[in-house]
């Protein structure tokens, strides 16, 4: 058994779990956004050839690895406007002119070279979420690892642990972290599940590091482009150097777009499954609730049965066949089915002093004999390709 140990050395991580959109913050740390770290610090670093097998002996392990982690509180996520990086100047003729001018103006300043200083600088939109993880003392630092069961072999220890001291944040470049190899690693919280789990995890394997990151991280191929680019209209002069410039300038935006790497899969996380106590008394239902919350024109507590029975059928037509007993309601043969099924739960504001009864969601509880294929059959009508739940448009014909 091995682990690898991060250590967060500011007490939080900044890391968005909604990509571009920076609303929600990403905890636990997707063992992929661990990976692709690695990965980075290895691109960055020269790529040792050893270190460079080292990572692919991890992405190559038959399992996906448990997590050891905190539970963890979620800062607010408030706008902020914050200076871009440096402008382009204007050119060497229109700043001499500006320089020369006895009472330039303020614009005129600006594009000679003033908006360099921070004060002066065009501000844009920034969103930076941030998970606090809990910790126990007031000055412990919080830790994760990502534990296998697998012991790593001697040719690959030392390159391993050498990589994972180049690896000095994970997600945004604020979130600093200390990385090690961990031979004792503690006991896992959340495991690798299929069906309904609490998580749904980027996860990385087989030839992740030269098929998805190669061409997205190695920062060295993007300079050589750009320094060629800007060679090539370096010596060109009038309306053929403004095209090379627009060429360059259209050829790097393609290129920033491009270096976000696409995933390589997602997979259920949740808490290890204990051993069933026998006699324990329980209901037909699993306890874990799949809970949708309703947004749009409001649905008064009377609107519950139109509104589960458009769930229901936008369930069964999204769902692939073959549609399970559970959901459907019926046997293959088409006849009543008398085993339990999905049940639909109304969530209703209500209880408290203001209350007005509206329906704020929908709780699908699953059947303890759903299997975790069939959950998670069911579960792709649901979610993105990014495993968060999804907006779905629901319409039965009467308006809701």
């Amino acid at each position: 058994m091995f682990g690898l140990g991060i250590r967060y050395l500011v007490g939080w991580a900044m890391a968005a779990a909604d990509g571009a959109n920076k609303k929600r913050a990403e905890w636990p740390p997707h063992p992929d956004r661990v990976f692709m770290a690695l990965a980075a610090a290895w691109f960055e670093t020269g790529q040792d050839t050893a270190e460079g097998e080292a990572l692919r002996w991890i992405e190559g392990l038959e399992k996906l690895p448990d997590i050891a982690a905190p539970e963890a509180s979620f800062r607010e996520v408030v706008t902020c406007y914050v200076p871009v990086n440096d402008s382009e100047l204007a050119g060497e003729r229109k700043r001499k002119t500006v320089f020369a001018d006895p009472k330039p103006s303020l614009q005129s300043l600006k594009k000679a070279g003033l908006t360099v200083a921070v004060e002066f600088r065009q501000k844009k939109e920034r969103s930076f979420p941030i998970a606090i993880p809990h910790v126990s003392e007031p000055r412990e630092i919080p830790k994760v690892h990502l534990v296998w069961k697998d012991n790593v072999p001697e040719k690959h220890r030392g390159p391993l642990a050498a990589l994972c001291r180049k690896v000095i944040s994970i997600g945004h470049s604020a979130s600093l972290v200390q990385m090690w190899l961990d031979d004792s690693p503690p006991a896992p919280t959340l495991v690798a599940r299929e069906g309904v789990t609490r998580h749904r995890l980027r996860v990385f394997g087989p030839r992740r590091l030269d098929d998805h990151l190669a061409e997205k991280c190695d920062r060295s191929k993007h300079i050589a482009i750009a320094d060629a680019l800007w060679a090539r209209e370096q010596i060109s002069s009038g309306s053929q150097k403004n095209r090379l410039k627009k060429e360059r300038e259209g050829k790097l935006k393609g290129i920033v777009e491009q270096l976000r790497p696409n995933p390589w899969g997602y997979a259920g996380y949740d808490v290890p499954m204990s051993e069933p106590v026998e006699h324990t008394a329980s209901s037909h239902f699993d306890p874990r609730l799949l809970v949708l919350t309703l947004s749009g024109k409001r649905l008064s507590l009377p609107s519950t049965l139109r509104l589960t029975e458009t769930l229901r059928g936008a369930l069964m037509v999204g769902t692939p066949q073959p549609v399970p007993e559970w959901l459907s309601g019926h046997t293959p043969a088409g006849s009543p089915s008398e085993k339990p099924h999905l049940a639909f739960l109304p969530l209703p504001f209500v209880g408290r002093e203001h209350a007005d009864g509206r329906l704020m969601g929908v709780a699908l509880v699953l059947p303890r004999t759903a299997t975790p294929a069939e959950a998670e059959r069911v579960m792709v009508w649901l979610r993105n390709e990014n495993g968060s739940v999804r907006r779905h448009r629901l319409l039965d014909g009467r308006g809701v």
